[in-house]
């Protein structure tokens, strides 16, 4: 399983910001086969909370259930604190676990920690760099970890 990866899934994003400072963010997603095999359904949930101009903490979840009968049932919780640096630096760290329960065995718990630096204007194209460090859980399971980097542009 991966750990807050979303592979091939059309998502549909909502979000409600009716209170000060909070938002709520919904996604549901599917995705797309040429065969005729059932795909799982993934449905996330977040809570993101602005404590001040300068500190800021994301909950989120996301689970994937259907699909086939061999499918597994995946869930994962992810916390997500992030602090302002400078007016063009944040600093983010993300933290979070998974459970994959197979239809069949025993459920498998993961982990994943992933600090990180957002480079950038608000409006402008902004540079992510950090450190991912995860284990997908089990008996023996190796820890795996990896420099991730990404460049975001929105207008």
């Amino acid at each position: 399983m991966a750990l807050m990866e979303v592979k091939d899934l059309s998502m549909i994003f909502g979000g409600i910001t009716a209170i000060d400072n909070l938002a709520l963010d919904v996604g549901l997603g599917m995705g797309f086969d040429d065969g005729d095999d059932s795909q799982p359904i993934s449905a996330g949930f977040a809570v993101v909370y602005n404590v001040s101009e300068d500190f800021g903490l994301k909950l989120r979840t996301m689970a994937t259930f259907g699909g086939e009968d061999t499918d597994p049932f995946e869930l994962l919780f992810d916390v997500l604190p992030f602090f302002q640096l400078s007016p063009t630096m944040r600093a983010f760290c993300s933290v979070g676990i998974s459970m994959e329960s197979p239809k069949e065995g025993d459920a498998v718990i993961g982990w994943h920690l992933n600090p990180y630096l957002e480079i950038g204007r608000p409006m402008g194209p902004a540079f992510y760099a950090g450190l991912r460090i995860e284990s997908p859980g089990g008996d023996d399971a190796p820890v795996y970890w990896g420099i991730p980097i990404g460049i975001a542009v929105s207008f």
